[in-house]
């Protein structure tokens, strides 16, 4: 696998000769100074071009094979069946090259230079020949854990229950697949009121835990990671109503945990009991 130092000096010696490319950045895990990198860190590197130009980069691929051997290709702008992420006018190449190396590449039009300024704090400036992006540190802030309120605190519990309603449904139906569904949108719940948790015991928000909480279980105790790992396993009914009951009792426990000390005019733990009475009044229908 090739270096970042061989891979960046591929791009850049490309990004000068071309006239018509006028800066090159590198955003994600690559930009951030608080992740460590390893060897599967992906190179997000982003051209900057006039539309006209940026179109002839679109529609002809051979010049990406100046990066190395391509293994497979995706292009999310020009797909059918699935929406693209970026704004409209960029376009986006993915690419796996031979040697494990990956670069998702995007083209912007410069036009929209300023928008990316005002809303891309975590990248680098690899080139900027006309000196129209700022050389500012790498900030990860846009993903810091959300600030913890009594709104956004009733808010997390009040979704986190509804869905608990959903997936007995679900369960009581014999819909498999829509309660797992169900069951990932309610675990986004916990990761948000453990990240709050988490937060409080550091006494600090301001930090990142990654891609989908990918650092969470490194800030829980033994313990409590166990039972977050216990409420990712699915399979059939009988693991969904276990892991129902798993994930309802750890939220409940670490939701309490921050009445008791940030939220005592709560007393009680919201939602959770109109949402067990109703999933009672379910089942005494189904009997």
């Amino acid at each position: 696998m090739r270096t970042q130092k061989e891979i960046f000096a591929l791009i850049l010696d490309f990004a000068k000769r071309t006239d018509s490319i006028r800066a090159v950045t590198l955003e994600g895990s690559r930009a951030n100074p608080n992740i460590k990198q390893d060897k599967f860190c992906d190179y997000d590197i982003s051209f900057f071009l006039n539309a006209k130009n940026l179109e002839s980069f679109k529609n002809d691929e051979e010049w990406l094979k100046i990066f190395g051997n391509i293994l497979m290709l995706q292009k999310p702008e020009a797909m059918e069946l699935y929406l693209p992420d970026l704004r409209e006018g960029w376009f986006s190449f993915l690419v796996l090259f031979d040697d494990g190396v990956r670069i998702d590449l995007s083209l912007i039009p410069l036009e929209d230079i300023e928008w990316y300024k005002d809303n891309e704090r975590l990248m680098r400036v690899l080139l900027d020949k006309d000196n129209q992006l700022p050389i500012n540190e790498p900030s990860d802030s846009a993903f810091f854990i959300k600030p913890l309120t009594k709104q956004s605190f009733l808010d997390c519990c009040n979704e986190f229950y509804w869905r608990y309603v959903c997936i007995h449904k679900d369960i009581l139906r014999g819909e498999l697949l829509l309660a797992n569904a169900h069951l990932a949108m309610m675990r986004e719940g916990l990761l948000i009121l453990l990240s709050w948790r988490v937060a409080l015991r550091q006494n600090n928000f301001a930090f990142s835990l990654g891609k989908e909480y990918k650092f969470l279980p490194h800030f829980l105790e033994p313990k409590e990671r166990k039972t977050l790992y216990k409420c990712y396993k699915l399979g059939d009914l009988k693991q969904a109503r276990k892991t129902l009951k798993t994930m309802e009792k750890f939220f409940a426990k670490n939701a309490r945990e921050l009445i008791k000390v940030h939220f005592k005019d709560l007393h009680t733990l919201p939602y959770a009991k109109v949402a067990k009475q109703y999933v009672r009044i379910l089942k005494h229908k189904i009997v």
